[in-house]
């Protein structure tokens, strides 16, 4: 915890940040819903490699208790509902000489089931529940945290899909991905978008950050900071969205919003009248949380290449 008054500095390249906001409190984690909010804390960004994080932040420790007493089925997916993994499938398919495939936050396998049984798949789950049904799915479970990989694991192509929002560090992440990545291979990872112009104009009141367990966001610019810290090549970086929305939906997100970011006071009368389902009346500091905005296009996928 950093001494009263000093600075708060970037946890990837140590520089000076500045303060965005206030995030606001939330009572869920990991899908399930929390007898008392967790503190929402800051947002900070930095003016170097343009990181943007929350401090303070659990400690490692307090994050892995609430991520394996979490919902077992928070992280389900219809694979056709996620670009990213149909982008990720698309290129391994295509990538020569591409044979093992490692998920690193794999939950239940879904998307190493979806690449089919060609390739050499692995995976690493903290959760218990979705660590067995992954293995009973026929992927070769390697560990339940990154860091307790076999140094002599190697893989031609690790995947991380909505990972990198989740660690403390994304630059320290990326850089344990490297180590076990083969040369020539490639690391897939997908996550927010801070250069997102929806994310722009809501800063630290986005719907994305608010959620408790992300504490760490990225963008292009910290990619390309990222790659060329640890000598990768940056192959592609896409963005997407994860809501296939029609035009209305896309209207009616973008209303809701400005609204609420424009009229903050409406915002907290509505929570406070039940709308969005929250216990305002037992926790007056869920007033602030955000709408909903899935339908922005405001995550990216970035294919790191090692050399």
């Amino acid at each position: 915890m950093p001494v009263k008054n000093m600075p708060i500095l970037c946890p990837s390249c140590q520089s000076p940040t500045f303060l965005r906001g206030h995030i606001a409190d939330s009572n869920a984690f990991a899908g399930r819903v929390l007898d008392s909010p967790l503190k929402g804390g800051c947002l900070y960004h930095c003016k170097y490699c343009s990181l943007e994080f929350r401090w303070p932040q659990p400690s490692k420790d307090s994050l892995n208790h609430l991520y394996e007493s979490g919902n077992d089925i928070a992280w389900q997916y219809v694979p056709k509902q996620r670009r990213d993994w149909t982008f990720a499938k698309e290129l391994i398919q295509v990538t020569s000489g591409c044979s093992s495939v490692l998920d690193v936050g794999c939950f239940d396998g879904s998307f190493l089931t979806f690449i089919g049984q060609k390739y050499d798949r692995y995976g690493v789950e903290i959760h218990p529940v979705a660590f067995s049904r992954a293995e009973a799915a026929g992927i070769t479970m390697v560990a339940r945290d990154l860091e307790d990989i076999n140094a002599n694991h190697s893989f031609d192509c690790i995947v991380s899909m909505d990972v990198a929002e989740h660690v403390a560090d994304p630059l320290t992440f990326l850089k344990s991905l490297a180590a076990i990545t083969k040369p020539g291979g490639m690391i897939i990872l997908s996550t927010g978008n801070t250069e997102a112009w929806s994310w722009r104009i809501a800063g630290s009141r986005y719907w994305y950050c608010h959620i408790a367990e992300h504490i760490s966001f990225i963008n292009p610019t910290w990619c390309n900071y990222a790659a060329q810290h640890l000598e990768l090549g940056v192959k592609q970086i896409s963005t997407f969205s994860h809501s296939d929305a029609s035009l209305l939906k896309r209207a009616r997100d973008v209303v809701i919003n400005l609204t609420y970011l424009s009229v903050p006071a409406l915002g907290r009368l509505l929570r406070k009248r039940g709308i969005g389902g929250i216990n305002v009346r037992q926790h007056p500091s869920l007033a602030d949380v955000p709408p909903g905005w899935m339908s922005a296009s405001d995550h990216l996928l970035v294919v790191f290449q090692k050399p």
